[in-house]
């Protein structure tokens, strides 16, 4: 019997003003995360300081962990773009990875269920192309946060499901997968920068023939996010819609085959 044939992932994790809880995050990230995964921080315009102390903390990981070539140097955007725009900036900077993915900088996802997550991907001979975190506390599964946070995720989600058309308990966790192929097809129309970059992502995939898969996962509420449900609840919706214009768009080109695809590595 053959082995699988190894395949490796790249890790991005955007990042605007957390220091504070990337420091708690990313040595366990740099002593427990798979071996085959590589992690790279992408800076969302947070200042000239932090940007300097961040690099100082990368530096000394660097330094410290036993691989230090899995840790990347980090990429520092000039200003503030949105979370959506750091994870594709990194994402079309990679090059050599079977799979990108993104997880949050805050540690409300452990190293533990980003690993059980790969290991899902490359030992369950799954034919997934996008595998999207889920915090729905089935059997097994811990999800903790607040009663509000927990409504408000939840009306949200309902109402991006409708506007989009996907049947997506949560689209808005932490931590996606996607293969790096299937990102190419897509890449030209990934372009939401902020709160409606998951919805994005996940409706182009759909629209490419992509197959989806939701993995229900341990997550703990972390205090300190940018996000304010009251405040940003109008922008998001807006968002929304003007990305479902350009998936609509893509799907046309794409049916059409125009859509230009892009082969990563």
């Amino acid at each position: 019997m053959t082995g699988r044939a190894p395949m490796n992932c790249l890790l991005v994790i955007p990042h605007f003003q957390h220091l504070h809880h990337l420091r708690g995050f990313l040595p366990t990230l740099v002593d427990e995360l798979d071996q085959e995964i590589s992690i790279l921080v992408s800076d969302d315009g947070s200042g000239a300081k932090t940007a300097e102390e961040l690099t100082g903390l990368l530096d000394a990981e660097r330094a410290r962990g036993s691989r230090p070539e899995r840790l990347l140097a980090p990429l520092l955007t000039p200003r503030n773009r949105g979370k959506g725009h750091a994870v594709y900036a990194a994402w079309r900077a990679a090059a050599g990875y079977d799979w990108l993915a993104f997880v949050d900088a805050d540690g409300a996802v452990s190293v533990g269920e980003i690993n059980r997550a790969w290991a899902h991907l490359r030992h369950s001979g799954s034919q997934t192309d996008v595998l999207i975190g889920s915090r729905v506390a089935k059997l097994g599964r811990t999800v903790e946060r607040t009663l509000y946070r927990h409504l408000a995720g939840r009306i949200f989600a309902t109402i991006a499901s409708l506007l989009s058309g996907l049947q997506v308990y949560d689209s808005q966790c932490g931590l996606k997968f996607i293969r790096a192929s299937s990102f190419g097809v897509i890449e030209p129309f990934a372009v939401a920068n902020r709160f409606s970059f998951d919805m994005e992502l996940l409706m182009l995939a759909a629209a490419s023939g992509a197959r989806i898969e939701e993995f229900p996962i341990d997550w703990r509420h972390v205090d300190g996010g940018k996000v304010s449900v009251a405040r940003d609840a109008g922008p998001m919706l807006l968002e929304l819609l003007e990305a479902r214009k350009n998936v609509k768009q893509f799907a046309r080109s794409y049916r059409q085959g125009t859509a230009r695809t892009r082969t990563s590595g």
